[in-house]
């Protein structure tokens, strides 16, 4: 593919949003390297997009087929992107760098401060006005074709959208709703007071997390009980290791 043809963000963001992966921003690939100096891509990279969802919706339509798979999240975010670039682009212009892709270690979180998907909250993971705790990073793709600047908003800066709204919080919820008391507005989790009480065998956070269900931020975009359980028992696994030693 020549170097002159550009990509039509609009068409790429409404082919995702159909598959549920309804967070989409690009990067310039030489903008991008001067702000995080870490980051490793590949010589060909002209531009970088970053895939995400946020709400139910694409738990809602995935096929019942991946739950049978180890990874089903993954593999059905792989398989999404694989299979919308190879009809955009016939002949091979990219790079799936996440998921499924072990070799690459990716800062996942600085890339969406980036975007403007978030600011900090005090849950440690990443809050937005917009769709509050509830979204995740999916893919991150490299293209060697131009991002054309004037076609949809670029996010080689962080947006408004990534000023949390937890300094604006006066009630902090979370805060009391946590049974670990593991949370603090201006401190980082106590990630082992946290883990300790999912842990135990009466443990009200075993499948679910009662801090972060207790924001008031975007509940419309909350996950849906099968949802939140998926995940929070996949980190279970990972809790039991680490508390047993």
């Amino acid at each position: 593919m020549s170097h002159s043809q550009t990509v039509n963000l609009n068409h790429l963001k409404a082919g995702f949003d159909a598959l549920g992966l309804n967070l989409f921003s690009a990067f310039n690939a030489k903008t991008l390297a001067a702000s995080v100096p870490d980051l490793i891509l590949p010589a060909n990279a002209r531009g970088l997009l970053l895939i995400g969802n946020s709400g139910p919706l694409m738990w809602e339509l995935m096929p019942e087929r991946y739950f049978a798979q180890d990874h089903p999240v993954d593999q059905y975010s792989a398989d999404s992107v694989n299979r919308l670039l190879s009809a955009t682009w016939p002949v091979q212009s990219w790079q799936l760098l996440f998921p499924n892709n072990p070799d690459v270690n990716l800062p996942l979180q600085v890339l969406g401060g980036l975007a403007g998907w978030h600011g900090p909250s005090p849950l440690g993971i990443g809050i937005n006005s917009r769709h509050g705790l509830w979204f995740a990073y999916r893919a991150v793709v490299t293209i060697d074709v131009e991002i054309d600047q004037s076609d949809l908003t670029v996010n080689d800066i962080a947006l408004p959208e990534n000023e949390s709204p937890c300094l604006s919080c006066r009630d902090t919820p979370c805060l009391s709703a946590c049974p670990a008391d593991a949370l603090g507005v201006s401190q980082s989790p106590n990630m082992s007071a946290c883990v300790t009480y999912r842990c135990e065998s009466l443990s009200s956070c075993a499948s679910t997390c009662l801090a972060r269900l207790a924001c008031p931020i975007a509940q419309e975009y909350r996950y849906t009980e099968d949802q939140m359980a998926f995940h929070y028992d996949r980190s279970m696994l990972s809790a039991k290791q680490w508390v047993a030693g």
